[in-house]
């Protein structure tokens, strides 16, 4: 483990920083949670989704764990935990964000002591970047612009443009009245039209919260209906599926997730699965009977029942994540622009010989 003080040039309630890379960390533990519910973070850093990232995916032959941590120095108390990963590619060892194409907002998760002291010194920077070892490069990926400060501060570098966004829609209380206000009458008119022909064929329509050991099966069904539909589905891919079932499971019992489970007749017609932080629901995964029920667009009336069951309850944002996909316009949400940080080691920093 590389420990190295970082003098900041304007101590807060800790004074100094220390700052330490390791292949373990306990994101399960009450200190990391303390940190997570006082942070400006997302669903994406929540102990429910990094202790399964890091116990199924981040290990060969992926890639293998690298979390650095700030700790103030007088107290031992967090500062920052950046959840990274360390794999080689073409030869050369990078360093990148714990991603792995199932991490939509790529954030460290700072403490607002931190985050509002004026940390951001050169001499931060390159505690962060000794404390990662040998390397070729560091890429941190997708950022959303609630992160840039907070990345600025730890390891520089400028922020760049990634060629998709993030969509999310804010909605309001009671649905059915945003609903018809912000839907245009056609699309309104055809899902109507769609749902009576399908409770036509199938029988009545019945939305439910998956949980325990229904979960599984419920994910399954999702890996089904996807089979063929999306390049690279990480869903198809075994250690996937267990992490995301491992996710939803932890996250039943505690609130971080919820698996939806659209049904007529005793069939399932469709699953989506999302995680939530504080009044955000970000969806992950959306499988659809497509094969026999396709002309009746499974899929948007699962999104409609969901979000109209998120917002009555409580719910105020909808977050669609990452991605361009046409239909997320059509639901009227909103586009936030994604970056990459990519930074090469300083000078005296070491690369891979």
């Amino acid at each position: 483990m590389t420990v190295l003080d970082c003098i900041a040039e304007r101590p807060a309630v800790g004074g100094s920083l220390a700052v330490a890379a390791s292949r373990g960390f306990d994101f399960g533990s009450a200190e990391y949670r303390a940190l997570f519910q006082r942070a400006e973070c997302s669903a994406f850093q929540h102990p429910d989704w990094l202790t399964p990232f890091y116990a199924r995916l981040a290990r060969h032959p992926y890639a293998e764990p690298l979390i650095v941590v700030g700790r103030w120095t007088r107290t031992a108390d967090l500062a920052f935990v950046a959840p990274l990963l360390k794999h080689r590619a073409n030869g050369s060892t990078v360093v990148e964000y714990a991603f792995l194409g199932v991490t939509d907002y790529a954030l460290p998760v700072v403490c607002p002591e931190l985050q509002a002291s004026g940390h951001a010194t050169t001499g931060l920077r390159r505690a962060f970047l000794h404390a990662l070892g040998a390397h070729d490069m560091l890429r941190v990926s997708p950022v959303p612009p609630s992160g840039l400060a907070a990345w600025k501060a730890l390891i520089g570098g400028p922020p760049l443009r990634l060629g998709f966004d993030s969509h999310a829609v804010m909605c309001e209380r009671p649905f059915a009245a945003w609903h018809d206000r912000t839907r245009s009458p056609r699309r309104r008119a055809d899902i109507r039209r769609k749902i009576r022909r399908l409770m036509a064929v199938a029988g009545p329509l019945r939305l439910e919260i998956v949980e325990g050991a229904d979960i599984r099966e419920a994910l399954a069904a999702a890996r089904h209906f996807r089979e063929g539909r999306f390049k690279d589905d990480p869903l198809q891919q075994q250690p996937f599926f267990e992490f995301y079932v491992d996710v939803a499971t932890r996250g039943a019992a505690s609130g971080f997730s919820r698996t939806y489970r659209l049904s007529a007749g005793g069939k399932t017609l469709a699953v989506l699965f999302g995680i939530i932080h504080r009044t955000r629901f970000c969806y992950l995964v959306l499988g659809a009977d497509y094969r026999n029920h396709g002309q009746y667009s499974p899929g948007a009336i699962m999104f409609d029942r969901v979000m109209e069951h998120w917002v009555d309850g409580g719910g105020e944002v909808f977050d669609f994540t990452i991605g361009d996909e046409a239909f997320k316009g059509a639901l009227g949400c909103s586009r936030v622009p994604m970056h990459e940080i990519v930074r090469m080691p300083m000078a005296g920093m070491g690369r891979e010989g």
